[in-house]
């Protein structure tokens, strides 16, 4: 059963993170039509701690933050670095905070429809740009893939990218389970992120590494980081129906 709602709504709680946010170069440009995801439309605060930890290229932790809720955190003891809002019935299904808590601004949303695609919607880091908008759909089986398409910066071609099950060094550097995720921009193979779910830990659902050296600039970064909690979540989803 959800929690009761917050006191704001989603569209509102974008649009409260309107302060004094630095530019990106990030393009936002996007031709998916997702109605079902209220748009942002001014510059959003940016998660700066998140964004520079996942540069580190050190492993960061999913945990556990309540009934359904859950968290990104450096480690178990320290202050969350993000809060992640779940939702089962209502919408958005996942929604990414801008700090540690579930009152601070929401500045990406994830929601699972009707025809097993996912939206994801990352609010603009700059002011009069469309939020950067992308389509998440199941692109293989056995193993399950999901891919979705987004311009990279200085670019307005969208380029493909593909969540996918992995057992290779990029997943075996986490220290899960034998079998995690990968990230690849599929125009170059390159290996973006990667995951791992955590083998016995009653908190921690797993871990994730940003592996590739360049930097993409927030809204894309969050983009991979928002596809990827989507993918965690509708294989937990998934397992729990049986």
């Amino acid at each position: 059963m959800d929690d009761p709602p917050p006191p704001y709504s989603l569209k509102d709680a974008l649009q409260a993170s309107i302060q004094q946010a630095p530019q990106s170069t990030a393009s936002t440009t996007s031709t998916q039509s997702q109605s079902s995801i209220p748009a942002p439309t001014q510059q959003q605060t940016l998660i700066h701690p998140l964004h520079a930890y996942l540069h580190t290229h050190q492993p960061l932790g999913l945990y556990h933050a309540g009934l359904s809720d859950l968290c990104l955190s450096t480690r178990a003891d320290s202050p969350p670095l993000c809060h992640i809002t779940i939702h089962s019935l209502r919408t958005p299904s996942i929604a990414l905070h801008s700090s540690g808590t579930a009152q601070s601004p929401v500045i990406a949303i994830a929601q699972y429809n009707f025809l097993s695609a996912t939206d994801v919607n990352v609010a603009p880091q700059s002011a009069g740009r469309p939020p950067l908008r992308a389509q998440m759909q199941k692109t293989g089986w056995l193993p399950d893939a999901w891919g979705f398409e987004m311009p990279l910066p200085g670019s307005a071609r969208r380029e493909q990218f593909e969540w996918k099950h992995s057992r290779g060094p990029e997943v075996a550097a986490l220290e899960g389970r034998n079998r995690g995720l990968k990230c690849v921009r599929v125009a170059t193979g390159e290996v973006v992120c990667a995951w791992a779910w955590t083998g016995v830990s009653a908190r921690k659902v797993g871990k994730l590494r940003w592996v590739l050296g360049e930097r993409w600039g927030e809204e894309v970064e969050l983009m991979i980081l928002v596809t990827l909690l989507a993918v965690v979540e509708r294989v937990r989803r998934d397992e729990s129906s049986g």
